[in-house]
């Protein structure tokens, strides 16, 4: 078993030369003490142990999960724990690496080793990966191994690693056998451990297993947490780098009683109290002028009271399994997922299986998202875009072994080459253009390359030049109708006007299915849908949308690229309910956001 403590010591050894440290464990027969009591102090010797000579570090964060406390100038604390406390944490302060564990078991003296640092903290980059779900599926072990490769290989080495849940694929019902999820556990933490940088995990309901129950019944919230404990530490805690303060939070619980499990009530996304306390005092004790990142399973907008006064900047997620950005007073930005549709494909809104990269530089927090085992990616257009006179292509080439410059070409026409930008961290970016009205209307794919011909990226575009006239022989219908998964889907506040070609048609609200006839003379080859909301940030969930023009049923190409990821992992039934946001609603994987849509009417 490899812990956290391997990790949170920077220093850069080869992946044969990770120590095999095991993780402090949590003494559950152990009483409470009444008083902990230690010194965070500077390790000059890095060899663990407070020498006469060592000074202690004032104004460190020592925290149980419940309350958190600071040290004085000695770098002394005194905390009195909580007795539902399992570990008592350090808060790891910027300019220092931690010598040994951040954490450690509850005990009457708890002393903690810093290590200074001499790295430039102002400017560095971090990894952001969430929802690699491993198991024993070989593909989970596979891509969990490529992706240490891979972060291992960036130049200059990121600072950190920070995976935000749904680190192993436990059953949300805790039905896992334990000796399978012990595997899981083990397996995942034997290969984060090839990491060369510190690593940092939340929880996720997936991780979560029925272990230890006699100890942790349904009835105590701490149910289903005990796995995680022994691997990986507290599951509340902080940690610092640079003007970074970032924040794990774990609020699923498995806790309630039979009634509510019966009933599928588990993995409530909440937050007692206690944890609510502990991150208002986490919060206040912080680095001055640091910037709050908190990483969660989901976004804690909804059921933390008073979270947009917290001074959170930004909110790293996972769950979803989409790449997307919610705005808002406390922003949520969702990672992808490294797992894709569960190993099984691309992530729900076709994104590659992946992870985001992040550059801080002062208070400007740049990211781009990384496509696993790829080094090529197409940022513009995206997946089935109408486009129409000057396009421009804009592509990247992540660092690798394979070299630009880029090439792109349309269908199988000639290969144009693409012309070198600004780079940015990590990747060299290209651009090209294509004139439209050289091409008829229709769909046309796009390719890029490397120019060795080793990798390229291939999507389709809708060619839309001015709209050409169609002879159809008859009226069309347009079929819209909410999505069908209970609670996944988003009620508007008011009417949606649907435009098709431009021109309002209808208007949409709660209503169910509607049927909507497009005369014979407003359609084109190529046909466009958009809503428009008849109140300022108003979002709805519908089910994809379908043209019927004769006897063929049109779906919008990147609609219908969806729905293929879907069935790679859902049953047809799920699939065929799950939805669409039109708005700026929130994306998951049953709902991805899209605005415009297009049929194109075949030749």
């Amino acid at each position: 078993m490899i812990g956290l403590a391997v990790l949170l010591t920077t220093a850069v050894v080869s992946a044969e030369e990770v120590p095999a440290i095991t993780a402090p464990a949590p003494d559950y027969d152990a009483e409470v003490p009444a008083l902990i009591a230690g010194v965070v102090f500077e390790d000059t010797n890095a060899d663990g142990l407070r020498g006469a000579e060592e000074r202690g570090v004032p104004g460190v964060s020592v925290s149980d999960g419940f309350t958190v406390v600071a040290t004085n100038e000695a770098g002394r604390f005194e905390l009195t724990p909580s007795s539902d406390a399992v570990f008592v944490a350090l808060t790891r302060p910027p300019g220092y690496d931690v010598q040994g564990s951040w954490y450690a078991p509850l005990a009457e003296e708890v002393n903690f080793a810093l290590v200074p640092t001499d790295r430039d903290q102002g400017a560095f980059t971090f990894v952001h990966v969430s929802d690699n779900h491993l198991s024993d599926l070989a593909a989970s072990r596979e891509g969990l191994t490529r992706f240490v490769d891979e972060v291992n290989s960036l130049s200059p080495a990121p600072a950190l690693v920070f995976n935000t849940g749904d680190l192993v694929n436990c059953s949300k019902q805790l039905t896992t056998p334990v000796e399978d999820a012990q595997r899981y556990f083990d397996t995942y933490a034997e290969i984060m451990g090839k990491l060369r940088v510190p690593w940092y995990n939340v929880a996720g309901d997936h991780s979560d297993v029925g272990y230890r129950m006699e100890q942790f019944p349904r009835t105590d919230f701490r149910c289903g947490k005990a796995m995680y404990w022994e691997h990986f530490g507290p599951h509340y805690f902080s940690f610092e780098y640079g003007n970074l303060h970032i924040v794990s939070i774990d609020a699923v619980y498995k806790g309630g009683d039979d009634k509510e499990y019966n009933e599928k009530r588990w993995g409530r996304a909440t937050m007692l109290p206690e944890h609510l306390d502990w991150l208002r005092q986490d919060l206040e004790r912080r680095s001055p002028g640091t910037i709050v990142l908190t990483g969660s399973e989901n976004p804690l907008n909804d059921f933390i009271p008073g979270f947009e006064q917290m001074a959170v900047s930004l909110q790293l997620v996972g769950d979803t399994h989409v790449v997307s950005f919610q705005d808002g007073p406390v922003p949520s930005r969702t990672g992808g997922a490294l797992s894709g549709t569960w190993w099984k494909g691309a992530c729900a809104d076709l994104s590659p299986q992946g992870y985001m990269i992040y550059r801080a530089d002062g208070d400007q927090l740049d990211h781009f998202y990384k496509g696993l085992g790829r080094q090529i990616e197409i940022d513009h257009p995206r997946f089935g875009a109408r486009v129409s006179g000057e396009v421009a292509v804009q592509a990247h080439l992540a660092q690798g072994d394979l070299a630009g410059p880029l090439q792109f070409r349309l269908g199988h026409g000639d290969w144009r080459p693409m012309q070198r930008r600004d780079d940015a961290f990590y990747r060299e970016n290209y651009e090209g253009a294509f004139d439209s009205t050289a091409l008829p209307d229709g769909i046309v794919q796009l390719t890029v390359r490397a120019a060795d011909g080793a990798e390229e990226r291939t999507i389709p575009l809708v060619i839309d030049n001015s709209g050409a006239d169609l002879a159809a022989p008859a009226d069309a219908t347009l079929v819209i109708e909410p999505a069908g998964l209970i609670g996944l889907n988003t009620r508007p506040r008011g009417q949606f006007a649907v435009l098709f070609n431009g021109s309002a048609v209808a208007t949409v609200g709660e209503q169910g299915r509607c049927e909507i006839a497009i005369p014979a003379e407003r359609l084109q080859r190529v046909n466009s849908l958009r809503f428009e909301a008849a109140e300022e940030g108003d979002a709805m969930t519908m089910m994809e949308p379908h043209l019927i023009v004769g006897d063929e049923v049109l779906s919008d190409p990147r609609q219908a690229a969806i729905r293929e990821v879907r069935l790679n992992h859902w049953t047809a039934d799920i699939v065929e309910r799950a939805g669409t946001v039109v708005g700026p609603g929130r994306e998951t994987s049953f709902g991805v956001r899209q605005d415009e849509f297009c049929f194109v009417i075949p030749r």
